[in-house]
């Protein structure tokens, strides 16, 4: 297989060119895949907050944290195709150290309608978050950021699972990954069509504190055929997933 210059967060790094959906066993699966989640969940499916997840570490740490059949395992990268996408909000109106609860006062799973009460006479209904005060820049008790934290949940098929992980991205991760994406736009490509590698970038923000950036970029191009079975495995994978589609 050749390498050439792709199109990714790298800055043009030299990467196989096509080619590594052989690698992963879902994809050799599709035939059996409905029959398997019946057999092991039975009548009530999954839930896509069922999923195992992985984390941007705190403390601006290079490690991953995945979960294995042996147990917690720590790795410098993670690599998959991006099967589905959802661009879920959160805002909680007292924070953790003044006494604030763990689920939010209003949330969104597609970033776009919130639902929930954000102050004192608020109606308990469906809003458009854009227009939300609590959704620009510089609403946060920084100054800065936004109060309702928007975030980023990437569906992702790795090469020894056959169900996806779920990456969830924070606020500070979001550009790399948007910029990831328009370099993939910009070659023709989709994210479903290449193999997509994580690592992580050790950062510091104005206060001082340590915290990590994911960092993507495609490290392989899927062949026309294999591209296909991807686009099979996430029709069958979606329903159970929610929100919004990556397409």
């Amino acid at each position: 297989m050749a390498a050439k210059k792709n199109g990714n967060g790298n800055g043009g790094k030299e990467v196989v060119e096509t080619g590594g959906g052989e690698e992963f066993s879902a994809l050799s699966q599709l035939d059996t895949f409905q029959d398997l989640v019946a057999q092991n969940i039975g009548a009530g499916g999954i839930s896509a907050f069922e999923l195992d997840r992985i984390q941007v570490p705190a403390g601006g740490s290079t490690m991953w944290t995945i979960n294995t059949l042996e147990g917690e395992e720590a790795v410098k990268e993670i690599e998959g195709i991006i099967v589905h996408m959802t661009e879920p909000r959160s805002y909680w109106a007292t924070s953790f150290e003044d006494g604030g609860g763990s689920a939010p006062d209003c949330s969104s799973n597609d970033g776009i309608m919130g639902v929930g009460k954000r102050f004192e006479d608020d109606q308990d209904e469906p809003h458009v978050c854009s227009s939300c005060q609590f959704a620009q820049f510089g609403s946060d008790d920084k100054g800065r950021g936004q109060a309702c934290k928007a975030t980023k949940s990437i569906f992702m098929l790795m090469k020894d699972t056959l169900l996806p992980v779920v990456l969830t991205l924070p606020p500070g991760s979001l550009m790399n990954a948007k910029k990831y994406f328009l370099r993939l736009l910009s070659h023709g490509r989709s994210v479903d069509s290449v193999v997509t590698s994580w690592k992580l970038d050790p950062e510091k923000n104005p206060d001082g504190i340590k915290y990590s950036k994911a960092l993507p970029s495609s490290v392989k191009t899927l062949e026309p055929e294999e591209h296909v079975k991807v686009k099979q495995y996430a029709e069958t994978i979606r329903p159970y997933l929610g929100g919004s589609s990556s397409d």
